[in-house]
């Protein structure tokens, strides 16, 4: 008859293999290749956790695959929404994962590029998922050494043969080559130490640990003469050449595949996301998209009735062209962390410090708060120069690029004037301002010119023109996410504001702009993004429908100011200051507070220190050093043997179902003279116990169930026929169990597992429905009682 297949648990075989995934899933963390690979790491080592149990449980292949399945889909949620965000409920991070992800695949499946990485980090954290749960359950249920190891091995060589761009990452791949050798080993010593243990042959502890050591020394030679040997690099490059000949046929799958991975660094590099470009058309359509961009944190805690309104700049225009914004050429510098903060133009204010972290693009801009004085990247900054010396930023350029999931640093000046500050401003513009701020297209129609002189003409000072022309653009224009092209021949300008009147930022700041331009004021258009979703207590989340423009008004001895005509955005609201008409008087804004009201959040913030850190701390290395401790106390604690055998001679002779943690966590309470509990007694009884055995021991438990309690001295005969006395419907399955127990205590044959838990399944349904009815015909017993 066949027999039972045997289940294998070896720890160290175990603690091998979860060191042999780690190995493989930091070698595709050391690319770089994308923020979030981490979460491959961390999904491998449950993975492999979860296989292993599955593994050496009962559990047919059906019930172990929809456990598999059910587990998988919450626990890689988890996982990636814990690595590629922070700050955010859990509810917005699945939303925005989902978000993400959809869009990244109809990009893919349409054959456009994906920049996005969240689909190669999705797809490979799945991969090592899956390779996790197979391997450890390969390992425990079979002992396939191929099935355990190889599908880690596969990855980890397609990753280094498309990763060749520095030196030393070989190191890694050697390792695994070395812990695969050390599995292979532990397994045949194993597979020997069955047939040895059948064939009664005893092994010396000494032996075994000679075995042991020999192994390992065995496998770092072996490892070290292949390195050192001259033709290994050679051999890299011949079969990376054997694999592009081989899938030559595919080529066209491959381009599209490679759509996929457009987003990655390093191999084929992806464009970094400058979102604004040296010219900007107005457009006929505003983003829209849920995609999160960036998570700023700002200095000090904010509420969300605060009266603080943040833009997030990346750059501003000066020059309105054939309906297309441009920057004139200015002085540009090399910023770096290392430099004192730059001077601004503007007047000094107080300075705070944000921390921007880059979610899901990376970036050849950075995105600054208004007045940035210094950030943390390296970048190049381009700007207008005072005579006095004073800079006038228009954008910082990166270099590098930052990638997705890492953070930078910016300090900016904080100064919020008060309405009566700005009335009082006057109209003294210095050169520069007028030089660089004032130009108009030459194809302005007079009817926009007269439109501006005409909502101005009841205003007195530049600020009540700049709100007067506000207002009227949030009251007469419908905000639109898209606008239609104008009759041909006819100004887009002009079509916007007297015949469509309707259109999204792009436009309102645009009209803005060329309105209080042709009334003589300087303004400038200005891009970037609205502050975002607040998240208590000081965080904004900006996503891509985020993306905003905004006109900025220059105010002397004040500097740049915002205003807000897109209707969809609400209206900007200033502290109050003196001497002022009652609120609700035409030409004027909510007031806010007092005089003198400083920024809200810009109140002396304590610098958190210049350096560029990622988005997740712990790396891969450091969950091998944790794992590795936490396996190392556990062995001490318990006095386990890494190679599996004990300091005790007489427990060395056990067998190796004696050596289950119950048991040995049973050794660890007798062999310091204290009582384990009872839960832990009946624990390690049962782990003590042949399968058989167990299988019997339902018998006893059928009997307790049906409130027959088994005395001390008790044969297993008169326990069976108890049993067969109360169950007559499953004697022959009692009787069989009997049978198969006496056999394995008294002779040298085995009993028949598989015919044995059958058995114990058709007695304990048996035996759990009888206790039913016997305890539903008590309950009511005694309500008849009661009703007597």
């Amino acid at each position: 008859m066949k027999r039972a297949q045997v289940r294998l648990w070896d720890f160290p075989s175990a603690v091998i293999l979860i060191l042999v995934l780690l190995t493989a899933s930091e070698r595709l963390h050391d690319t770089h290749w994308a923020a979030g690979l981490g979460s491959a790491s961390i999904l491998a080592l449950i993975g492999v956790a979860l296989g292993l149990a599955l593994g050496i449980s009962q559990f047919k292949r059906e019930i172990v695959f929809w456990f598999s399945f059910g587990y998988s889909i919450p626990i890689v949620i988890v996982a990636l929404g814990w690595i590629l965000y922070g700050g955010m409920s859990w509810m917005e991070r699945v939303s925005d994962l989902s978000n993400r992800l959809a869009n990244a695949l109809v990009l893919f499946f349409t054959s456009h590029p994906v920049h996005d990485t969240v689909l190669f980090v999705v797809f490979m954290a799945l991969v090592f998922w899956i390779i996790g749960l197979m391997a450890g359950y390969a390992l425990t249920r079979f002992g396939n050494f191929i099935g355990a190891v190889v599908p880690a091995g596969l990855v980890l060589v397609i990753v280094q043969l498309y990763d060749m761009r520095s030196g030393g990452n070989e190191t890694l791949l050697a390792v695994y080559i070395f812990l695969c050798l050390l599995e292979l080993g532990r397994l045949t010593y194993l597979q020997r130490h069955l047939f040895w243990k059948e064939q009664h042959v005893s092994v010396l502890y000494e032996a075994r640990t000679d075995l042991h050591i020999t192994l390992a020394i065995a496998a770092c030679a072996i490892v070290m003469v292949a390195w050192l040997a001259p033709t290994s690099a050679q051999s890299f490059a011949n079969i990376k050449t054997a694999w592009e000949n081989f899938s030559r046929p595919w080529h066209d799958a491959q381009e599209n595949l490679g759509n996929a991975v457009a987003g990655l660094q390093g191999g084929v590099k992806a464009q970094p996301a400058v979102f604004y470009g040296d010219a900007l058309a107005l457009g006929s359509q505003a983003a829209t998209g849920n995609t999160v961009y960036l998570h700023i944190q700002t200095p000090t805690t904010a509420t969300s009735t605060s009266t603080e309104r943040y833009y997030w700049r990346v750059r501003s225009y000066n020059i309105f062209l054939n309906d297309q914004w441009y920057s004139e050429n200015g002085s540009s510098m090399s910023f770096a962390a290392g430099l004192a903060p730059i001077s601004l133009a503007d007047p000094e204010g107080l300075t705070g410090e944000f921390t921007f972290t880059v979610s899901s693009v990376d970036l050849a801009v950075l995105v600054t708060p208004a007045r940035p004085v210094w950030v943390s990247f390296p970048s190049e900054l381009f700007f207008f120069q005072t005579p006095q010396g004073k800079l006038d930023p228009i954008q910082f350029r990166t270099n590098p690029a930052v990638l997705a999931g890492e953070q930078y640093l910016v300090s900016a000046n904080g100064y919020e004037p008060t309405i009566v500050q700005l009335r009082n401003a006057g109209e003294t513009y210095p050169g520069w301002i007028l030089a660089h701020y004032l130009q108009l297209p030459d194809s302005l129609s007079p009817e926009v010119v007269a439109l501006a002189q005409r909502i101005t003409a009841r205003a007195k000072t530049p600020y009540d023109m700049a709100l007067a022309i506000t207002q009227y653009l949030r009251s007469a224009i419908t905000y639109s996410n898209t606008v239609d092209n104008p009759p041909a021949g006819q100004d887009l300008l002009d079509w916007f504001l007297f015949d469509s009147k309707k259109g999204f930022c792009n436009y309102y700041a645009t009209a803005e702009v060329i309105m209080l331009r042709s009334v003589g004021i300087p303004a400038r258009m200005v891009v970037g993004f609205a502050q975002g979703e607040f998240v208590p207590p000081n965080q904004y989340v900006v996503r891509q429908r985020d993306s905003h423009a905004w006109p900025e008004v220059y105010f002397p001895g004040i500097g740049w100011i915002e205003f807000e005509p897109t209707s969809n955005q609400a209206a900007l609201v200033r502290p109050l200051g003196e001497n002022l008409p009652s609120a609700g008087q035409a030409g004027t804004e909510t007031p806010a507070g007092a005089a003198g009201q400083s920024v809200p959040g810009l109140a002396t913030a304590t610098p958190i220190g210049r350096t560029v850190t990622g988005l997740v701390s712990g790396t891969p290395v450091n969950w091998l050093l944790r794992l590795i401790l936490v396996c190392t106390l556990i062995a001490i604690i318990l006095r386990i043997n890494p190679f599996g055998t004990s300091d005790n001679s007489l427990e060395a002779d056990r067998p190796a179902r004696r050596r289950a943690l119950p048991v040995r966590l049973k050794y660890f309470f007798e062999n310091r003279a204290l009582t384990p509990p009872g839960w832990l007694l009946h624990w390690a009884y049962l782990a003590e116990l042949d399968p058989v055995e167990r299988s019997f021991a339902t018998v006893y438990r059928s009997l307790h169930w049906l409130g027959e309690k088994p005395y001390p001295a008790q044969t297993p005969t008169e326990a069976a026929a108890v049993l067969t006395e109360r169950l007559p419907n499953v004697s022959k399955e009692i009787n069989f169990l009997l049978h198969e127990y006496q056999r394995q205590l008294y002779s040298q044959v085995h009993g028949y597992l598989p015919l044995a838990r059958r058995a114990v399944k058709a007695i304990r349904r048996e035996a759990l429905r009888a206790a039913i009815q016997q305890r539903w015909r008590t309950f009511r017993g005694i309500f008849r009682l009661g009703h007597q």
